[in-house]
């Protein structure tokens, strides 16, 4: 018992000369492995297994909106995300017959839970929400609490408890909060769906780097239509990156999301695809395109404890 006692005494101790280092800034936290990246050019309607590299506790997985290579509406869906794999697929909106021929390239991106910090001072958070609202029924808020500035925001439905084809919607983004809810196609969108757990990041705008790789956050301005338009980057990267993007308003209410095209070292095509469920027109206002580019094709995100 005595031996126990003085380990705890011990543990003590060292907690609190970190905690006094650490406040003083004599010593950096330690950096650990926070998440991992990675892309798939073959996803179609059959379900395909990620093995991750690294064991989580709390993953949130992030998938990109996926590229056009075919026309009917589609979004990324997930299941079975555990510590270490996760599955996803195209899914087709309802109207559709759900069977994707042509191949999309998506990216995904796996962070563990909690507020972190990159190397050079970048912040991200992630978490998740469970949820059954669409947005014919309103949004819930999502409280934030380690920005100083209004970040990046991606989201995306890690569950498949509703089949429907489902995908997320977000307004009134801050540095303190943002508001969430998901959208079925048009012709639904006034129903219910099952109650799904939403993952989300935040993530500091602007250039950034973890000690290996090159990343850059952004919101757009409100320009971004069913017509494809081009995002250019702060900073040209070195080589051809791979880029996360989600509509990043509400401005239109019809469902939508967004389709990629192109990717260039200094930017990327994007355009918002709306489904005719319900109506034959496509055409959508102006919205902001959420959007994470990350300098290499995969590798690991290293960063410390907030």
């Amino acid at each position: 018992m005595s031996a126990f006692w003085l380990n705890l005494t011990q543990t003590q101790k060292k907690l609190q000369y970190y905690t006094q280092k650490f406040g003083r800034g004599e010593i950096e936290p330690p950096q650990e492995t926070i998440g991992e990246y990675g892309t798939l050019t073959n996803l179609n309607h059959n379900w395909q297994t990620i093995t991750l590299n690294q064991n989580y506790i709390n993953p949130v997985v992030i998938v990109s909106d996926p590229t056009l290579n075919g026309p009917d509406p589609a979004t990324v869906r997930l299941q079975n995300v555990t510590g270490n794999s996760f599955e996803l697929r195209i899914q087709e909106v309802n109207y559709k017959d759900d069977i994707h021929v042509f191949p999309e390239t998506v990216s995904y991106l796996v962070v563990e839970a909690g507020d972190w910090e990159l190397s050079d001072g970048t912040r991200i958070s992630a978490g998740t929400q469970n949820s059954n609202l669409l947005s014919s029924q309103g949004f819930e808020t999502v409280a934030l609490s380690e920005f100083d500035q209004t970040p990046t925001l991606l989201t995306q439905v890690q569950t498949y408890n509703g089949t429907d084809w489902v995908t997320t919607r977000t307004k009134n983004m801050t540095a303190n909060s943002f508001d969430l809810t998901m959208q079925e196609e048009e012709a639904l969108n006034g129903g219910s769906h099952l109650t799904e757990t939403i993952g989300w990041l935040a993530i500091d705008q602007g250039m950034g780097n973890d000690g290996d790789t090159l990343l850059q956050g952004g919101l757009t301005e409100s320009t971004h239509t069913d017509i494809p338009e081009t995002v250019n980057f702060e900073q040209a990267f070195n080589e051809i990156p791979i880029v996360f993007a989600k509509l990043g308003s509400y401005f239109g209410l019809d469902p939508a999301n967004i389709r990629l095209g192109s990717i260039s070292n200094s930017g990327f095509e994007a355009r918002v695809y709306e489904d005719q469920s319900f109506d034959t027109e496509i055409n959508h206002v102006n919205e902001q395109i959420a959007f994470l580019a990350l300098g290499d094709s995969s590798g690991l995100f290293t960063g410390s404890l907030i």
